[in-house]
């Protein structure tokens, strides 16, 4: 089915804006010193990783075959490591509980290099010239 073209262009400069978003986030974060950068810093990455593997997800929608496995892979990766930067989060802010080993966020953090492993086997071969 084609694509319209206003669609995927709008959709392209929605995901786009993401980028000054992220910039204003550093920009908010040059002032803040100890603990308010720390709190910051880890919502603010484990917001990101989670919009990542959103943005995936839906991308991953819009592909066939290996494209979009390698969407998926990369997905499952992002997300991964948002859920389990955001486990670490709540225990380092919320609990102040000392980390305990393996948890719920290792967990995440291994499946990314895992998922990003797979990923880079799912990528499409480029096209003969």
């Amino acid at each position: 089915m084609p694509v319209n073209r206003w669609a995927r262009d709008s959709d392209g400069a929605r995901m786009t804006s993401i980028i000054p978003l992220c910039v204003l986030a550093w920009v908010a974060l040059v002032p803040l010193h100890g603990s308010g950068a720390a709190v910051f810093a880890l919502l603010r990455s484990t917001m990101l990783a989670v919009t990542a593997g959103l943005t995936g997800l839906v991308a991953a929608r819009r592909t066939t075959d290996r494209t979009r496995a390698g969407w998926v892979l990369l997905a499952i990766a992002c997300l991964s490591w948002g859920l389990g930067n955001a486990y670490w989060s709540r225990n380092e802010l919320l609990a102040h509980a000392d980390p305990l080993f393996p948890t719920f966020a290792d967990f995440g953090f291994v499946v990314f290099p895992m998922a990003g492993g797979l990923l880079v086997l799912a990528l499409p071969a480029p096209a003969a010239r």
